[in-house]
């Protein structure tokens, strides 16, 4: 396993300052989610402190709100945190995406670890050929365990006023990760893969309950192993060894 410290840059190298600018801007947008997320639970009858205290303990917006909204349909809350584990499935591609930027270090690690959610991995991946995927990763990680529950504590606080349909509001987790995908696709191998998993999600649809149907899109990613794509990597690495040098 690759050591942490070999991720980032030389101590004397300093971040671009569009790294913690970007990331507090997708941090802020998610926290408008997260309100979304806190009326949610209050109009589903769960207390004010419950989806603060959820986010942070979970980090994971969407099988929080998969809970929530299951809950409060009336399932069963153990087949409701199934759903959510299920949906929480990602994360296992998702450590492997970003081993290489976590220390080998407990409980540091177990920290690192924690904070890993869509936005911070993304984030992370986007920043990896500049040699900072490290530095990325962690500023999105902390900064979403900060506005995300403080999100939902501010949702629950306006629950009773403002429905999430009113504002947009559930539109914009979607839209922030469309943002975030939107750049990797300029590559093939990436466009080959996404094209894939939105037909196997299209047919997926039809075979499993809605709320899993995104997860048939990893049937996708063995795409990853295809020939010609070891070197692909090989390059990226080379890439952000030459970035880490700089």
């Amino acid at each position: 396993m690759t050591n942490a410290s070999t991720t980032q840059p030389g101590p004397a190298a300093t971040p671009p300052r569009s790294l913690y600018t970007s990331a507090a801007s997708l941090a802020a947008a998610l926290g408008l989610v997260g309100i979304a997320y806190g009326v949610q639970a209050v109009e589903g009858g769960f207390p004010l402190w419950f989806a603060p205290l959820l986010g942070t303990i979970v980090l994971a917006g969407s099988a929080e709100m998969l809970f929530v909204g299951l809950v409060a349909a009336g399932t069963n809350p153990f087949f409701a945190a199934l759903a959510g584990l299920t949906v929480n499935i990602r994360h296992l591609p998702y450590g492997v995406s970003v081993r290489r930027f976590l220390t080998h270090k407990w409980p540091q690690r177990a920290a690192e670890i924690h904070v890993m959610n869509d936005e911070a991995v993304a984030f992370a991946l986007a920043h990896q050929t500049s040699g900072w995927g490290r530095r990325a990763y962690l500023t999105e990680g902390y900064m979403m365990l900060t506005a995300w529950p403080l999100g939902a504590l501010a949702g629950g606080l306006l629950g009773r006023f403002v429905p999430p349909e009113t504002l947009g509001l559930d539109a914009l987790f979607p839209a922030a990760i469309l943002a975030l995908v939107l750049p990797a696709l300029k590559r093939p191998e990436f466009r080959l893969i996404a094209i894939i998993g939105i037909a196997l999600t299209a047919v997926g649809t039809f075979i499993v309950p809605a709320s899993i149907g995104p997860l048939v899109a990893l049937l996708a990613l063995p795409l990853i192993f295809l020939p010609g794509q070891a070197a692909r990597n090989a390059d990226n690495k080379a890439a952000a060894a030459e970035g880490e040098g700089a």
